[in-house]
């Protein structure tokens, strides 16, 4: 039975259902875009999912608990950014300072009410007698290896610098660089990591080799000494020749304490037999700490205790931490317990360490997996329906004809009767594809400009195409705003460019290459202010590749590959070269 204008009833149900559909999927997928944008822009912006982890250092000054909160991003793939803050304990609350963005390697306490925190190549000391625990001062420690592990601790009237070179392990006071370093200790592999604290007139290492995992306990005392210089030509007499200073080290301890370590912490105890050096530390096989002291007297490591723990960490949290401090004929010993930090004091003993009852710290959780892990899993199901919806779209869109009869049906049309108007241009509209491929073709012809104008506007090349880094932007600081300047300068380049090339023959270099033309919706050459438009508008759209996809999702959804600079301008960008045997079906 044929229905209106002589189609037939299942055509028409068919053309219209279609047309329906496709409708939906393109919301749909403009939906789903904009969701997948604004989690995305959440995930490399606002970073509020990402998990952390954090160590907390527990610093005794008398009758104050200084603590030392380091917060680590998990999200770097190196986990070795982060930042950290000074807190004062005051029973029942915490006063923080204000946050640092570092990885603290070392804190200590030094003369004068001040706290020195050293962050892999500079000590900064922090008055504490400020209300904010203000910053007074940043050394360099000079030290140009990414890889090395520093300390710095305060023995015998000077502040030391221990640092790792290679396999060795070297010393030299640190307010005086050019006295020449001492090497103290050697490991096995390439690099250690190392902890360490001062007692009295003498410094105790933790030597951690990164390639065995076997930790060492070192003890010794540093100085400084003058040595004759003797020229080698003739010798002279002693209090004429020059002197040099140099480090001296006098080693009073070396013992082996375990192996197959990936963390540790070390405090040196005031026991009843002396000096008790107590090592907290963590296998690479186990998510449970352990501690040992070791006998001086003796030469033996002794199995000890720690606080106990009300429950395990769980794998969906990432903090798991011991760290040690000797307070003064005592010990405090910080540590995680699930999500909380919890503080215990303990009594050293001949064998082992008496523990009290552990109390809260009052300080905010760090951000775990799950929110993470949900929010990822909700991202790929995201980009998962999105293709699904594109591949749909690709393979179901509309022809030309098909088009012409939905019109007809839905009454678009002036008559639904053998007398039609006519039908409107059908224009050979570019594909995403071949645009993104010209977009490249002419980044490249600009880009002798941008490299002559990089002196000139103080940028590197990296930062120039910067928008095509999948990546986060970094925050609001100076290199952001150099690398949006850089960013401004190339796009801008594009659209003189561009606008020029279109003013003259109707398509740029790369259009041409590809056999592309910019029209107007009578299929002509368009006006200048329609080029200067869709070129100006260039500029927002290629900031950043998310703001990218705004533009790629009304290309999908509009059905002539228009993206918002079209729209505003009224242009369309069409195939110049119809091949003869489908002049109405073309998709590039």
């Amino acid at each position: 039975m044929a229905g209106k204008g002589n189609i037939p009833d299942e055509l028409r149900a068919r053309v219209l259902r279609q047309r329906k559909r496709q409708r939906i999927v393109r919301i749909s997928f403009a939906i789903t875009a904009v969701a997948v944008v604004i989690l995305m822009f959440g995930f490399n912006h606002l970073q509020t999912l990402a998990p952390t982890s954090r160590v907390v250092y527990a610093l005794p000054a008398g009758d104050t608990l200084w603590l030392l909160d380091q917060h680590i991003d998990m999200s770097s793939p190196t986990r070795t950014q982060g930042a950290f803050a000074l807190l004062r304990h005051d029973g029942d609350s915490v006063t923080s300072g204000a946050r640092l963005d570092g990885m603290v390697s070392s804190a200590v306490l030094l003369p004068g009410n001040r706290v020195g925190v050293a962050t892999g190549e500079r000590f900064l000391t922090f008055d504490l007698s400020a209300d904010d625990f203000a910053r007074d001062s940043i050394v360099n420690l000079g030290i140009d290896d990414p890889e090395a592990s520093t300390l710095v601790l305060h023995c015998a009237a000077h502040n030391w610098l221990i640092w790792t070179r290679g396999p060795e392990v070297y010393v030299r006071p640190l307010d005086s660089p050019e006295i020449p370093p001492h090497s103290l200790h050697k490991v096995a592999g390439s690099g250690a990591v190392l902890g360490g604290t001062a007692v009295a007139d003498r410094i105790w290492l933790s030597v951690r080799d990164s390639r065995s995992n076997e930790l060492t306990l070192v003890a010794f005392k540093p100085g400084i000494e003058e040595v004759v210089e003797q020229p080698s030509e003739a010798p002279v007499p002693a209090d004429a020749a020059p002197k040099l200073r140099r480090t001296r080290v006098e080693v009073l301890e070396r013992a082996k304490a375990t192996a197959n370590v990936r963390g540790s912490s070390l405090a040196v105890l005031k026991g009843p037999h002396g000096d008790l050096p107590a090592l907290a530390y963590i296998r690479k096989d186990e998510r449970s700490w352990s501690l040992m002291l070791y006998d001086t007297k003796g030469k033996e490591w002794i199995d000890g205790k720690l606080p106990p723990r009300e429950k395990a960490p769980t794998g969906m949290e990432l903090s798991n931490f011991v760290t040690l401090a000797r307070n003064g004929d005592g010990v405090l010993c910080v540590f995680n317990d699930g999500r909380e930090v919890k503080l215990a004091h303990g009594t050293p003993t001949a064998k082992s360490i008496e523990w009290q009852e552990p109390e809260l710290v009052p300080i905010n959780r760090p951000q775990g997996v799950t929110g993470y892990i949900v929010s990822l899993v909700v991202l790929v199901v995201l980009f998962l329906l999105m293709a699904s919806q594109g591949v749909w779209m690709l393979l179901n869109r509309e022809r030309p004809s098909d088009s012409t009869l939905a019109a007809m049906l839905e009454k678009k049309l002036e008559s639904d009767t053998t007398t039609i108007k006519k039908p409107e241009l059908k224009l050979p509209y570019a594909s995403s594809i071949a645009r993104a491929l010209a977009l490249l073709i002419d980044l490249a012809v600009t880009s002798p400009a941008v490299i002559l104008l990089k002196d000139v506007y103080d940028y590197t090349f990296e930062q120039a195409y910067g928008f095509f880094a999948f990546g986060t932007l970094s925050g609001l600081d100076g290199s952001l705003l150099v690398t949006l300047k850089a960013t401004v300068v190339t796009l801008l380049l594009l659209v003189i460019y561009s606008a020029f090339c279109e003013v003259m023959w109707g398509k740029t270099l790369g259009k041409a290459l590809l056999r592309l033309r910019v029209v107007d919706r009578k299929g002509e050459a368009p006006s200048n202010w329609q080029i200067i438009v869709r070129n100006l508008v260039k500029v927002p759209e290629l900031m950043h590749f998310l703001i990218l996809l705004i533009p790629m999702v009304l290309m999908m959804i509009s059905g002539k590959q228009q993206r918002l600079g079209d729209m505003l301008a009224g242009t369309y960008v069409i195939v110049e070269a119809v091949p003869e045997e489908s002049p109405d079906d073309i998709d590039i």
